[in-house]
């Protein structure tokens, strides 16, 4: 998981969640931009994507 604040123009936090389907972390969704994305056993990084509520 990242997020950034909606006026950021780069993500400004991670949190490493591990190998799930669903997280819960405790920020009001109007005042950031959250993003998922993989990372390999490498370190490697998946491009950002924003979540679609319902999926």
């Amino acid at each position: 998981m990242v997020w950034r604040e909606t006026t950021a123009d780069r993500w400004q936090k991670v949190l490493p969640v591990g190998d799930v389907t669903e997280v819960t972390i405790d920020l009001s969704k109007d005042n950031v931009f959250f993003g998922v994305r993989a990372v390999d056993r490498d370190g490697h990084r998946s491009p950002v994507a924003f979540p679609r509520p319902g999926s």
